[in-house]
């Protein structure tokens, strides 16, 4: 009896100097360590505060194959090489299949029997001048078949708007070079902006007036 209430008493007396020992441990918190070096800054996104320059055509058609844009004291030497060039056809009214919707080219345009409009592909390039410096933006339609395409077959438009997006050359992370035009796009896929989307692009950068 006596032996199994020491063993009790014993038992007690551990419990409570077990105790005693956690609440003068919690008592007082430790001193702080030493505030770790900053981290390096992030690199700077783009926003739609960017510089934005939009060119639109409304009075074009598919004379021929090709369609001129006059881009003269536009497209200099540091926006080809340095901007983006985004290039946006709205289809007219003439075309059932496609009419209204605007495509980034290059792109595959929906044609059909009904309008007697085949499917096309319209492309963009810039035109070199005499001066070696690109004057205008051909915009050229031809068949998904590569062929050339009658008068009546070529995809009416309703308009072009071509779309110059500023950017300035940088360095990666890594220190290797990063073209401008490739970093811009990153950037607006980072933020969710399609550019083969022309609504996308024009709320983003508050351009749209059509």
């Amino acid at each position: 009896m006596e032996t199994n209430t020491l063993k009790k008493i014993s038992r007690l007396m551990i419990l409570f100097v077990l105790g005693a020992l956690a609440l003068a441990c919690s008592a007082e918190d430790g001193t702080d360590g030493t505030i770790g070096p900053q981290g390096t800054a992030g690199v700077n996104g783009i926003d739609g505060n960017a510089n934005v320059r939009t060119f639109v055509f409304n009075d074009v058609e598919f004379s021929s194959e090709n369609i001129v844009l006059d881009m003269t004291g536009v497209l200099t030497t540091e926006v080809i090489k340095r901007d983006v060039i985004l290039v946006y056809l709205r289809v007219g009214n003439a075309s059932l299949a496609s009419r209204g919707r605007v495509f980034n080219l290059p792109s595959r345009v929906l044609g059909s029997f009904t309008d007697g409009i085949p499917t096309q592909f319209i492309n963009f390039w810039l035109n070199d001048s005499e001066m070696s410096i690109p004057e205008s933006i051909i915009v050229n339609t031809r068949s998904i078949e590569d062929t050339t395409l009658f008068p009546n077959e070529r995809t009416p438009v309703d308009w072009i708007k071509v779309v110059i997006i500023q950017s300035t050359i940088t360095e990666n992370l890594s220190g290797k070079s990063m073209s401008s035009t490739n970093k811009v796009m990153t950037e607006l896929k980072s933020v969710g902006v399609d550019v083969n989307d022309y609504y996308s692009v024009c709320e983003y950068f508050g351009v749209c007036e059509d």
